[in-house]
């Protein structure tokens, strides 16, 4: 059992949800091979807290890991590691997102949890530790394998050919994908259209086509080390990204479906059905009990907030229509996230320093463009109560410990624009220049 996550891939990007660009060649494979939920949201908007919630089941609010300087402690809620672990298999995570190293707690339940750089580097060894891995436990003991992709989180500097595929749109920007210039279109509020956000997209989406090879490298060193058949295949990603649909470039910051949406295809031959598109939204909150329901895993010590998905996955109709609280990063301590409330298609957004909520049906808008709260005041007054109930449920019953981040991985994540403060409202951040 191989689970992919692709930092920062907003689904809306890849040709199985409909891009006109064919970046994801080896996805749109595993898609046919496989299942497709038609809909995914991750519960935030950045990478530390979306991967616990994915590892544990539960929101960020519940399971406290809120800041980046946080760990999930040792003496409470079970970690998807753990529950692959006590069934026998050996357990490997390999990661490119210093923010999820060790030390998160994340490393809990894994036999092997190793840290590959964000560079070109980083991903061969990666690719080479999974076949190193695939080999070991040939004839050895079931496989469960964590493979975190650190592209196409910025900066997006893919190398050739990929850096090149997709240019041609804006022959006028100087934009080359850095920090610095994801920063400068906030700073300027660069409209969609701008060369420079079209060149950033461009670079993106050549980002997004490297992380599909790594992805399908790592896949033919697993099937190619002496394992039977192909390997269970889910590949996800923690948050999406934005450009400038709401405001803003990348992540953080805001619930909206650029920064949330994220693909969710699953391959099983022999197991789940090829070419399978599920209706419905499903949530990263569900990779949990999902997985222990097709393997036979033990249920985790705490109630988790997501359902399996495996009698959709396996035939069985659509994903039910359910209250999914979802919250982008907290700023600091003390300070208000973004919230949302998704039921299906429908999601309010309740925005931060007194600014009105907002009603998106992204089924007939899924970029929401058009506010209709006005138009269904009921219904968004429904669904702020039944935020507010969710929200009190969940908040502040998590329990983190808290750690101090070396220097080193202080610079790896600087580069990866986690430095300084989260640009906000035209507030720039500690920046990489060009």
């Amino acid at each position: 059992m191989i689970l992919v996550v692709a930092d920062s891939l907003d689904a809306a990007h890849l040709g199985t949800y409909g891009y006109s660009r064919p970046t994801a060649p080896f996805l749109t494979e595993v898609a046919e091979a496989g299942v497709t939920l038609e809909r995914a949201i991750s519960q935030t908007s950045w990478t530390l807290s979306s991967v616990v919630s994915l590892m544990t089941g539960l929101e960020q609010e519940a399971h406290g890991v809120m800041q980046i300087e946080q760990s999930l402690p040792a003496d409470r809620l079970s970690t998807l590691g753990e529950l692959f672990q006590s069934k026998g298999y050996r357990t490997v995570g390999l990661v490119q997102n210093a923010v999820i190293g060790e030390g998160t707690g994340l490393e809990r339940g894994f036999d092997r949890y190793d840290y590959m750089r964000f560079t070109e580097e980083g991903a061969e060894d990666l690719v080479r530790a999974v076949g190193e891995e695939a080999a070991a436990s040939a004839r050895d003991q079931p496989l469960f394998m964590y493979v975190h992709v650190g592209p196409p989180h910025m900066p997006y500097r893919p190398p050739e050919p990929f850096r090149s595929r997709f240019a041609g749109g804006a022959p006028e920007s100087r934009v080359v994908g850095s920090i610095r210039d994801t920063t400068d279109i906030m700073v300027e509020k660069s409209a969609p259209s701008h060369p420079d956000v079209i060149r950033l997209v461009e670079l993106y989406d050549g980002h997004v086509a490297y992380a599909d090879s790594v992805i399908r490298r790592s896949v033919e060193a697993f099937e190619s080390e002496g394992r039977a058949g192909s390997p269970v295949l889910l590949v996800t990603a923690d948050h999406g990204e934005a450009f400038m649909q709401h405001g803003a470039v990348g992540h953080n910051l805001f619930c909206y479906e650029p920064m949330v949406r994220v693909p969710w295809i699953i391959a099983a031959p022999g197991t789940l059905p090829a070419g399978r598109r599920v209706p419905g939204t499903g949530s990263l909150l569900d990779v949990l009990p999902t997985l222990a329901d097709l393997f036979g895993l033990p249920s985790p010590d705490h109630r988790t907030s997501g359902v399996s998905l495996a009698p959709q996955l396996l035939g069985d109709g659509p994903i039910s229509d359910r209250p999914l609280l979802i919250s982008s990063r907290y700023p600091q301590p003390g300070k208000e996230a973004q919230l949302g409330l998704v039921e299906g298609p429908w999601k309010l957004v309740v925005r931060r320093r007194g600014q009105p909520a907002q009603l998106f049906n992204t089924a007939e808008d899924p970029d929401e463009l058009v506010d209709v709260l006005g138009v269904h005041p009921e219904r968004a007054a429904r669904m702020r109560a039944t935020l507010e109930k969710r929200r009190a449920e969940v908040r502040g019953s998590g329990a983190s410990a808290r750690r101090d981040l070396p220097s080193s991985v202080l610079r790896e994540l600087d580069a990866l624009g986690y430095g300084g403060q989260d640009s906000d409202g035209g507030q720039r951040r500690s920046v990489e220049r060009r």
